[in-house]
């Protein structure tokens, strides 16, 4: 800026002279504080984890890693993650993938999925489906006399059979005593219970053997379990 000559008394500017902005008001630094608390950390993997939760119809995410520099036993390339995703539209599951995942590390997955980034480019993002795996349920059960075994007692039976398998996530081995007491307590006039299970790939062809052995389930299989398919006799 020129500095003003001497003799100077006053001065008249052609436009209208544009004045700095005001001091941020106490309201609008709280509200700028929690849309910065509110943006941050979005490339965690608690953070994609709960966006991929909340797209419509998900029931279940988990997001693995490989932070190493080489390709880890699952397949998985260095510096990578594999989001796990139960539910949801395939597209929209991709896209919140995108919007979610660290610059510049790779997606890793069974499903391949193109989506447009910011820019109108597209991405190719990767990511995973549980392998749906059926349970096949046998309850064996002896009355106990002494007390009366009601009506619907073997389908109370069958019925907790579903809730608590429904209850086990991906991952989590099954293991079949862990049903005999909730069978157990589901109903009156029981004396013994022993519970049998069985795996199959679909829910149309029983399985060729059941057991009362722990059943292992890897991270990427899911476990459905549906009244059509317990059996509960005495």
């Amino acid at each position: 800026m020129s500095p003003v000559p001497l003799g100077t008394f006053a001065v008249t500017n052609p436009s209208d002279f544009i004045r700095g902005r005001f001091e941020e008001t106490d309201e609008e630094l709280r509200l700028r504080m929690s849309e910065q608390e509110s943006s941050t950390g979005t490339a965690t993997i608690p953070a994609i984890q709960a966006s991929l939760s909340e797209v419509d119809g998900v029931t279940r995410a988990l997001v693995l890693e490989n932070p190493t520099f080489v390709v880890d036993a699952a397949g998985r390339p260095p510096k990578s993650f594999e989001a796990l995703v139960r539910g949801g539209d395939d597209d929209e599951v991709a896209q919140v993938v995108w919007d979610t995942k660290p610059a510049g590390i790779e997606t890793f997955g069974t499903i391949t999925k193109i989506v447009t980034d910011i820019n109108g480019t597209d991405q190719v993002v990767k990511f995973s489906r549980p392998v749906q795996k059926y349970a096949w349920v046998n309850v064996t059960y002896s009355l106990y006399t002494e007390e009366v075994f009601p009506v619907d007692g073997e389908v109370a039976m069958a019925q907790s059979v579903v809730q608590y398998g429904d209850s086990i996530e991906e991952g989590i081995d099954i293991i079949p005593q862990r049903f005999n007491g909730v069978v157990f307590d589901s109903t009156d006039g029981v004396l013994s219970v022993e519970v049998e299970i069985g795996i199959t790939l679909d829910d149309i062809s029983p399985p060729a053997s059941y057991t009362t052995l722990p059943i292992p389930i890897s991270e990427f299989e899911s476990v459905d379990f549906d009244l059509s398919r317990v059996v509960v006799s005495i």
